[in-house]
C-alpha cells in the first residue's frame, strides 16, 4: 500500500509562498540586469564596428575621418559611459531597495503570530530595524550571517550615497566609520570609477558590481529562510506532540 503524502499546514503553505516570492523577485531582477546590460554592450560593439568600417571605407579622406570620429564618439560616449552610469547606478539602487523590501516582507509574514510590528522597533535605518525585528520578535539567531550582513551594510551605504548625495562618498564629508569603510570598499572594487577630482564622486561601471550584490542577497536569504524553516518545523513538531498528549489525557480520563 502506498504511503499517504503528508498534507501541509496553513503556516507551511504561507512560508513556502514567502520563500518562493523572494526567489522569484531576485531572479527577475538579475535577469533584467543581464538582459539590459547586454543590450548596452551590444550597442557599443555595433557602434565600434560601424566606425571601423566607415573609417576603412573613407581611409583616404581625412575630412570624412574627422566627421566619422565626431559622429561615433558621441554615440560611444553615451552608451559606453553616460547611459551605463545611469543604468548601473539606478539598477543598483533598485537592487538594494528590493533587498530592503523583501526583508520587511519577511517581518510582515510574522505579524499574525506577534503583536509587535516593525514600527514598534527602533534601530539605525530600515534594514537594521527589520533585522532587529527578526532577532528580537521572531526569535531567530542571525549571528552566523553576520559576515554577510556587514557587507550588505556597506552596499546599503553606497546605495544611500547614490540616492542622497549624488553618488558621492567622500570620507572627509562622511567621517563616521561606515562611510570610511564603504569608501574603502568602493576603492577596492574594479567595477567602480571615481572622478579624478578626489571629491568622492563615483559611478558603477560594470554589471558585475550589482550581480555580486544580488548573489549576496540570495545567500543571505537562503540562510535566513533556512533558520525560519527550522523554527517552523520545530514549532509544528511541538504542536503535534502537545495534541497527542491532550488526546492521550482525554482517553485516560474517559476510561477512568
Amino acid at each position: 500500500m502506498a504511503k499517504k503524502n503528508r498534507s501541509f499546514s496553513r503556516r507551511e503553505h504561507a512560508f513556502m509562498w514567502l520563500n518562493s516570492d523572494i526567489d522569484v523577485e531576485l531572479f527577475i531582477l538579475n535577469d533584467f540586469l543581464e538582459s539590459t546590460s547586454g543590450l548596452l554592450v551590444k550597442e557599443t560593439k555595433r557602434l565600434k564596428t560601424e566606425m571601423k568600417e566607415q573609417k576603412k571605407k573613407h581611409k583616404h579622406d581625412r575630412e570624412s575621418i574627422y566627421q566619422i570620429d565626431d559622429y561615433y564618439s558621441e554615440g560611444l560616449a553615451k552608451y559606453g559611459e553616460a547611459y551605463k552610469a545611469i543604468f548601473f547606478n539606478t539598477t543598483f539602487v533598485a537592487a538594494v531597495s528590493l533587498f530592503e523590501y523583501l526583508l520587511k516582507k519577511v517581518c510582515q509574514h510574522y505579524y499574525v503570530e506577534h503583536t509587535l510590528t516593525v514600527e514598534d522597533i527602533k534601530a539605525n535605518g530600515n534594514i537594521a530595524t527589520y533585522r532587529k525585528y527578526i532577532e528580537k520578535v521572531v526569535k531567530i539567531d542571525l549571528s552566523s550571517l553576520d559576515d554577510k550582513w556587514r557587507i550588505i551594510e556597506k552596499y546599503n551605504t553606497v546605495r544611500n550615497a547614490i540616492v542622497h548625495d549624488d553618488a558621492n562618498i567622500n570620507p572627509k564629508n562622511k567621517p563616521n566609520l561606515m562611510g570610511l569603510d564603504s569608501y574603502t570598499f568602493l576603492s577596492n572594487s574594479p567595477h567602480i570609477k571615481f572622478e579624478p577630482n578626489g571629491k568622492g564622486k563615483f559611478n558603477i561601471t560594470d554589471a558585475k558590481f550589482i550581480a555580486e550584490f544580488i548573489q549576496l542577497a540570495e545567500r543571505y536569504f537562503d540562510g535566513l529562510t533556512q533558520k525560519l524553516e527550522d523554527q517552523l518545523v520545530k514549532s509544528l513538531k511541538a504542536q503535534e506532540k502537545n495534541k497527542k498528549k491532550v488526546v492521550k489525557k482525554k482517553a485516560q480520563t474517559k476510561g477512568a
